[in-house]
């Protein structure tokens, strides 16, 4: 997982989803049955879950390190002492809310490895000055719960970035299902008679262009809140989970904007009328949801991929969550 480093620009972060929104919509909304709520799910081995081989190999690291020191004297960090300093960070950094998500690979025993891989890759500062190769339990308990706290910072800033990217898939396939049928006929027609037609290249310049429109009403609904969110520690988490109540906000008015008498409205009315409801519509979902964008914002927490706000409101039931933290 990457490091987070600051939250992306406006712009880095809508070329992240526009290019995963182009690369999901195309193989999800055009007759295929994958369900949207795959996206953001991973490929678990036993190597990525396997924690308690971890531990071993950052003793076999502490032993190494205690050999080259003056004095052989043995250390007090053993298997017993990482495994409660390890159960004490996951529940102190609240990673147990992750693992109790139902059909996501943020399993218990996944991200107690994530905990010590990234405790593992700062281990060498534990043998920096004075140490003399010896790192006591108590210096390693801390490096763990750092790496606790970071974990579930980056696994909520992921799952965030997922929830907006599977949003905005979403808006395609409903842009698909309400004026797929428009398309093909028209291209039926241009393939039967030979000849090509003005409106089959409007269709497609439409749903080819959907997801910059989409993007572009989003940054502009959220702008008033960038000067909040960048006070935030959280700031990548707030911008994406703002992206993603938009795009939710934006397919329930998929009709509205989209069509006309006839059938699908010309792309420059869809433009200006998605504009229209992102600031009028989605921006009080964004108000109800953060607060007042000149305020500090309303804390958030984590809530699974499948989620999805309508009517304004989160729409959370409990077929979305396992009844204890299970493991793949």
């Amino acid at each position: 997982m990457a490091a987070s480093k600051g939250a992306p620009s406006s712009k880095d972060q809508m070329d992240i989803l526009r290019y995963k929104v182009a690369s999901t919509a195309v193989s999800t909304a055009v007759g295929s049955t994958k369900d949207l709520f795959e996206v953001g799910q991973t490929t678990s081995n036993e190597a990525d879950r396997d924690y308690t081989a971890k531990i071993g190999t950052i003793i076999d690291r502490l032993n190494e390190e205690q050999g080259k020191a003056d004095n052989n004297e043995p250390g007090d960090v053993n298997m017993t002492a990482i495994e409660q300093s390890l159960e004490k960070a996951f529940k102190s950094a609240k990673l147990d809310v992750y693992g109790r998500f139902a059909g996501e690979s943020w399993t218990s025993d996944r991200m107690r490895k994530m905990i010590l891989d990234l405790a593992d890759a700062e281990l060498s500062r534990l043998f920096k000055g004075n140490t003399k190769g010896s790192a006591p339990m108590s210096a390693l308990d801390a490096l763990i719960q750092r790496a606790g706290e970071s974990v579930y910072r980056r696994i909520f800033e992921t799952s965030e970035l997922l929830a907006a990217n599977r949003s905005a898939a979403l808006f395609m396939q409903r842009l698909y299902q309400t004026h797929g049928k428009l398309v093909d006929k028209n291209k039926d027609k241009a393939s039967k008679d030979g000849t090509a037609h003005k409106e089959d290249d409007d269709d497609d310049e439409v749903m080819e262009s959907a997801d910059g429109i989409i993007s572009r009403a989003a940054l502009g609904v959220i702008r008033p809140y960038e000067t909040a969110m960048r006070r935030s520690e959280n700031a990548y988490v707030y911008r994406y989970r703002a992206q993603r109540i938009v795009f939710d906000c934006l397919s329930e008015q998929i009709v509205a904007t989209t069509s006309s008498e006839t059938g699908r409205a010309e792309k420059s009315v869809i433009e200006h009328k998605i504009t229209e409801a992102s600031n009028n519509i989605c921006g009080k979902w964004l108000l109800a949801q953060f607060g007042k964008p000149t305020e500090e914002l309303e804390p958030q927490k984590p809530y699974p991929l499948r989620a999805v706000w309508a009517n304004g409101k989160l729409k959370d039931n409990p077929a979305m969550y396992n009844n204890s933290l299970g493991t793949f």
